[in-house]
């Protein structure tokens, strides 16, 4: 009977790791070809998002006012 091999992991593949001063070490989700990579968020989703906080006060203010 022969046995089967162990499962492999596919769900994050490690790339090699960052020389210093170099770009952080990613993830490739292997199905998908999606790679990840922590510590960075584009300055245009922080804007996006204060945007939308700016709005939702604008309009409970507005619009929930007795008045």
């Amino acid at each position: 009977m022969i046995k089967d091999p162990p499962p492999h992991d596919r769900t994050a593949a490690p790339n090699q790791p960052a020389e210093p001063g170099g770009e952080p070490s990613t993830y490739l989700y292997e199905p998908a070809g999606i790679r990840e990579r922590s510590g960075y968020i584009p300055t245009w989703l922080k804007l996006v998002a204060l945007g939308l906080i700016v709005w939702g006060i604008y309009y409970m203010i507005r619009h929930w006012s007795s008045y």
